[in-house]
């Protein structure tokens, strides 16, 4: 039973009292009516397989008015030679109730080479200066930056600093790989082309100076682990996983090529992964996150599930079938756990996320999928899933039971509150639906609750180079002792970004006692409890903490 408006809202007029409904979780898939419904396809069909995997789009507060923004990439048509047909990214402007609005962001398509297309989209603030750029990935061309003027508009960086890149782009995370506080780069360039490569693949890990210039690194920071000398990497998602100081890449990658690599805070990386793992077989999409509330972050990474491996739909066998990987984070060591967790049947999975859905202070799992090869008929209507966490280790699939019915062609995912009501709202971009060119359309499913619990978003500010506190770490302390943790992270997700930002989900023995954040450089603040829905905490306007009362 929903609640009415009026009741809804006493809900939030303090920190200890809650509504008293309680049911499952409710989406209603709204794209249309809310301006979010972008098609994307190619009107004379896929001359590229590598098309079949394409399809992104990014969330941020791109004109700076506190809602969260779109941009979501789109196909066209193609005429060798030229692409004036291709349409360029559209930029959907948020009223802050989930009603989109496209805009002439002045983002354009028609300076790519011919066959190129622009393919995954992220948003972070590149420069510092308050406001979010983006990066464009594509096919057929180097990943761009578009730097925001601080209206909502975008300049394309000329030059180029990533022109040296020869390969396809399928993923950009942002993150501080060195000391100097500004944001550094790990992009993922799968192909199928095995020339050239040698015992390394550059263009993955990028330094950043000085403000819009990068240098790339790879040689020097770590090796890419290839395949018969191609590289495979997808998704890499950076974050602190250990005790040891710097940034950890956790990297999805294809046919058995996903790594775990320490950073030692200068921009070098080591594996460390146990014996065995990763084991995933087709990591594509990843999701950071502690996931069982014990103080670390744990590897949700998306994978093919195919129970019928040697089935006459895929004589050549060359995708693997055991699904997806759940890596729980044991402190020194990992420990695989996916199957007793009940998360590896995500069919063809691609992008993933980790959010509370329901508000009861367990972080639950997404997962976008499908393919339409000839050989994977099997795939050609696979359905999202939602794997709903039960507080004990193990998840249960309830995405049909939840009003979340989508059976496209799922790539990237996007988890945030788009109408600003406390509860996380799910965003997917589909790709084209078959191999002829028919258009797949986005999905934006609103979450209607109702719920027994309260949900609050986060963001991070602070002066310098990395304003919105890219590598901090919240930790929300409730009454009854149970505490939770949130990273900020900037990218980690197939093909596109989330927010950065953190989302709290808590039920009413879970009343929040205080909001504990280390900053990016270590130093730690105390926050007050709040009931608001939307925190933006400040920099040196909490009280001090040590760091080891943090702990």
């Amino acid at each position: 039973m929903k609640t009415s408006l009026g009741t809804r809202a006493l809900c939030w007029m303090g920190l200890g009292l809650f509504c008293s409904t309680a049911g499952a979780t409710q989406f209603v898939e709204l794209a249309a009516s809310r301006g979010a419904a972008v098609t994307y396809g190619f009107t004379d069909g896929f001359w590229r397989g590598e098309q079949m995997m394409t399809g992104g789009a990014a969330a941020g507060d791109i004109d700076g008015d506190g809602d969260v923004d779109l941009i979501v990439t789109r196909g066209g048509q193609y005429r060798p030679g030229s692409n004036t047909d291709f349409l360029p990214p559209v930029v959907l402007q948020n009223n802050g109730q989930a009603q989109f609005m496209p805009v002439d962001a002045g983002i354009s398509a028609d300076h790519l080479p011919g066959g190129a297309i622009h393919n995954g989209a992220y948003l972070f603030d590149l420069d510092g200066d308050n406001d979010l750029d983006l990066l464009l990935g594509a096919l057929g061309a180097p990943p761009e930056v578009w730097n925001n003027n601080g209206v909502g508009g975008f300049t394309r960086q000329v030059p180029n600093p990533f022109a040296s890149v020869q390969r396809d782009t399928w993923g950009i995370s942002a993150g501080l790989l060195d000391a100097d506080q500004r944001l550094d780069l790990v992009q993922s360039h799968w192909t199928m082309d095995l020339t050239g490569l040698g015992s390394n693949s550059p263009g993955h890990i990028w330094l950043q100076p000085s403000a819009g210039q990068f240098v790339d690194v790879t040689a020097s920071a770590c090796c890419v682990a290839l395949q018969h000398g191609a590289d495979h990497t997808f998704t890499a998602t950076l974050a602190d996983v250990d005790a040891v100081p710097g940034m950890d890449l956790l990297w999805a990658a294809d046919f058995g090529t996903s790594r775990m690599l320490q950073g030692n805070g200068s921009a070098q990386f080591t594996s460390v992964a146990p014996v065995g793992l990763p084991s995933d077989e087709n990591g594509m999409g990843s999701a950071l996150a502690d996931l069982d509330n014990d103080g670390d972050l744990d590897w949700f990474v998306t994978s093919v599930f195919d129970p019928t491996p040697t089935s006459p739909e895929d004589p050549d066998g060359n995708w693997g079938h055991s699904g997806n990987r759940l890596y729980r984070n044991d402190g020194a060591t990992w420990t695989e756990v996916s199957q007793t967790a009940g998360v590896r049947d995500g069919g063809w999975g691609w992008g993933a996320c980790a959010a509370d859905i329901d508000l009861d202070g367990d972080l639950d799992l997404l997962n976008t999928n499908g393919f339409f090869g000839a050989m994977a008929a099997e795939f050609h209507q696979d359905t999202i899933r939602l794997f709903r966490n039960q507080g004990d280790g193990t998840f249960v699939e309830s995405a049909a039971a939840d009003g979340m019915a989508d059976a496209g062609q799922g790539r990237s995912l996007l988890c945030t509150d788009f109408d600003a009501d406390g509860d996380i709202d799910v965003f997917v971009q589909n790709s084209g639906e078959n191999l002829f060119g028919s258009a797949g359309t986005s999905r934006l499913f609103l979450n209607q609750g109702p719920f027994a619990g309260q949900g609050q978003t986060i963001r991070l500010k602070q002066s310098g180079s990395n304003p919105d506190a890219i590598g901090a770490r919240i930790v929300r302390d409730a009454a009854d002792g149970s505490t939770q943790l949130r990273v900020i992270a900037a990218g980690g997700t197939f093909l596109g970004s989330n927010p950065a930002e953190a989302h709290f989900g808590w039920t009413a023995a879970q009343v929040q006692r205080r909001l504990k954040v280390v900053w990016p450089d270590g130093a730690a603040e105390v926050f007050a409890a709040s009931g608001a829905r939307l925190r933006v905490l400040t920099r040196g306007s909490g009280s001090d903490l040590f760091v080891d009362e943090f702990e």
